[in-house]
């Protein structure tokens, strides 16, 4: 792995064909059920774009797509799927994949994770961050 930085844009309906693609990969499919209707599955991002309940992101490397990686805020509804979590108030949850196979099994997830971390606590101003 390179030590090349990510970039993070927010998701925009532009990029809905590219997560379309990457979620009916079979290794991210098995565990992230999405609409197999393209329709469906863009009216869904469309709202969450508009509503800012999740926040979603591409991650690149330079100008490659690599992942996917959102964020959303904690509430009632997510404190009562693990109660016994323990789930802060104002905490916020992360979901990532790498949707580019060219950079699976190479370290790219984990820095991922960290990169997008330090952006969210130097410029997003993201309350505390839990894993469940």
């Amino acid at each position: 792995m390179d030590s090349h930085t990510f970039t993070f844009k927010p998701v925009t309906q532009a990029d809905l064909p590219l997560l379309f693609e990457w979620f009916a990969q079979p290794y991210i499919e098995k565990l992230w059920k999405e609409p197999k209707e393209y329709g469906t599955f863009e009216a869904k991002y469309l709202d969450q774009i508009a509503t800012k309940r999740i926040i979603p992101f591409i991650a690149y490397i330079e100008d490659n797509p690599v992942a996917f990686i959102q964020y959303h805020h904690t509430d009632e509804i997510d404190r009562g799927l693990a109660p016994e979590a323990n789930i802060p108030v104002n905490s916020v949850g992360i979901d990532l994949f790498i949707g580019n196979p060219d950079y699976l099994n190479k370290g790219y997830g984990t820095k991922l994770l960290q990169e997008f971390m330090a952006v969210s606590y130097t410029h997003l101003t993201l309350p505390t961050i839990c894993s469940v």
